[in-house]
């Protein structure tokens, strides 16, 4: 199956709640090939808010101009179904990898569980700096900072991924009605009770980040989300 006449879909990798994900290649001029990710909106979705929130991930993440943060390189619909094509980090997530350290009683090192939280940083770092093309700042806050959107490739790259929940100026969907998005074990206090949030909720579910790759779980993993 091809997207667009040249993202051919070889592998499926994964689902989430609005989209799944595919290993393709993309195919152009001369016999040039290249692997990408696709990110595809389910068929079964149709709700306008999900591809509000799709698209509004797409515009934001093409902003988004750093070595710690998944590229996305084409957006399009196929089908009326949206999808982004995004750069294939060829690895891991890091709650996969801190799983699999504990699953054979050799929890992540400490100095390299710093390290990926340490590249992380720096990602969100330029994302809470990031301006539009006027100089007015975006105000991006993540949102979703968690060890499944952290990526680590084989080569020792670490990517911060998925802003799709992320808050920013000029987002075509709002969160409304009491909906405190994200994951609990990884919110701020702010986040759950849907308080103003800022570059400091991110640092949080970063530090909570950090907790669950040295030892394997949040420290918020037994908290009520209020």
């Amino acid at each position: 199956m091809r997207l667009a006449g040249r993202y051919e879909l070889m592998e499926h990798l994964a689902e989430g709640g609005m989209a799944e994900v595919w290993l393709a290649t993309m195919h152009g001029d001369a016999g040039f090939t290249r692997r990408v990710a696709i990110k595809q909106l389910f068929a079964r979705q149709n709700d306008p808010s999900f591809e509000r929130m799709f698209l509004d991930e797409a515009r934001l993440t093409s902003r988004l101009h750093h070595q710690g943060i998944v590229s996305i390189l084409d957006f399009g619909v196929e089908a009326g179904r949206p999808f982004q094509v995004l750069e294939l980090v060829d690895g891991f997530d890091a709650s996969r990898l801190a799983r699999w350290g504990q699953e054979q009683g050799k929890p992540l090192p400490v100095g390299l569980a710093l390290s990926i939280c340490a590249q992380v940083g720096h990602a969100l770092h330029f994302a809470h700096g990031a301006a539009d093309d006027a100089g007015a700042a975006l105000n991006i806050v993540h949102r979703d900072v968690s060890p499944q959107n952290v990526l680590v490739s084989r080569a020792g790259d670490v990517k911060l991924s998925d802003f799709g929940i992320a808050f920013a100026e000029g987002r075509l969907e709002k969160t409304v009605g009491g909906i405190a998005r994200g994951k609990p074990a990884y919110m701020a206090p702010e986040q759950a009770v849907r308080g103003a949030m800022d570059a400091r909720t991110d640092v949080f579910g970063l530090g909570c980040v950090l907790h669950a790759l040295v030892t394997g779980e949040s420290a918020l993993r037994d908290e009520n989300a209020l």
